[in-house]
């Protein structure tokens, strides 16, 4: 039986995700960051090892076998596959994963993560990609964006009592120190590569707070979305994606775990471009990646394909993967 291993790599984390022709999940894998600009090769490769070898464990690949990948140096991922036996290798873009994950080859991708960028595709093959510039120039409404805010909003809560919050208390215990002052030299002291990722782990505890009912947590939450929505208009005119029922797919950590922020993005987006649709894909980008190698694999993507997957991912996925 031939397998498929789909690899999403991203400014956190990398997740792995095997499945057979049947669209069974078979193993699930996690590593850290591949993002080349803020970790080095040698842990870049570290991530993907640890991320395929949690998710292949057990399994004996063979040349009929496919790797798909995403967000990973090229080179890389065909020293894995060649040291593994696999037939082959194709690195496939975010958007396509995303989309993918939705089973739609077309639309607006909103990827929310520890980054953000909102891509743009019609049917008549125009694509666009706005966003996507890093911390220094962009990531409006991703969690390293959440997380500056929700911080900010933490070291502020002491200056009246409209900005109180229960910021101030969750989010330095989020860290594992007892209160803001220890919250800040930690941050200040950690002024690295890895500062992005750090900040955006408040992003976390945002939501929680924010879904107790913390009317600043909501705020922040709002803010960021409302931020990145105003990127769609510039999208649909990019790739003249005006007609009616434009699917508009959530994609990233933050889009898809957050279920206040994706409400306060969709109010928006109904405001500034009525024609979309919103979607939440029932499998994460990794499952994306699984998809596009089984239909090169030659198998059709069909409802039951889906539900077979999303039912072994629930199974096997959520309780097996490692946090």
């Amino acid at each position: 039986m031939a397998y498929v291993v789909g690899l999403d790599g991203g400014g956190s984390k990398c997740a792995a995700m095997l499945v057979d022709a049947s669209g069974t999940v078979r193993g699930m894998g996690l590593g850290g960051s591949t993002h080349i600009l803020y970790s080095c090769p040698e842990a870049v490769m570290e991530s993907i090892q640890t991320a395929f070898s949690q998710a292949c464990a057990g399994t004996s690949l063979t040349s009929d076998d496919l790797m798909i990948s995403c967000g990973i140096p090229q080179e890389l991922v065909s020293t894995l596959a060649q040291q593994t036996g696999m037939g082959g290798c194709e690195a496939r873009s975010e958007y396509e994963l995303g989309m993918a994950a939705a089973m739609k080859s077309h639309g607006i991708l909103v990827l929310a993560g520890t980054g953000s960028v909102v891509y743009g595709g019609s049917t008549e093959g125009e694509y666009t990609c706005i966003g996507g510039q890093g911390p220094l120039f962009a990531d409006e409404g991703s969690g390293f964006h959440i997380g500056q805010l929700g911080l900010r909003a933490a070291f502020r809560s002491h200056y009246n009592a409209k900005r109180r919050t229960i910021l101030a208390q969750t989010l330095p215990a989020l860290y594992g120190v007892s209160d803001l002052r220890e919250l800040f030299t930690l941050l200040y002291r950690e002024n690295t590569k890895g500062v992005r990722r750090l900040i955006a782990r408040a992003a976390v505890g945002v939501n929680a707070a924010a879904e107790d009912g913390d009317q600043v947590a909501i705020g922040v939450l709002r803010r960021a979305a409302c931020e990145l929505a105003l990127l769609l208009p510039d999208v649909v005119d990019k790739v003249n994606l005006r007609q009616a029922d434009v699917p508009m797919v959530a994609s990233g950590s933050v889009a898809l775990n957050s279920a206040i922020y994706w409400r306060e993005f969709c109010a928006a987006a109904a405001r500034l471009a009525p024609n979309l649709t919103p979607l939440q894909p029932r499998l994460p980008p990794v499952g994306g990646a699984a998809l596009l190698g089984l239909r090169k694999l030659g198998v059709a993507w069909t409802a039951e394909l889906l539900d077979t997957m999303v039912q072994s991912y629930n199974l096997f996925g959520k309780q097996n993967q490692p946090t």
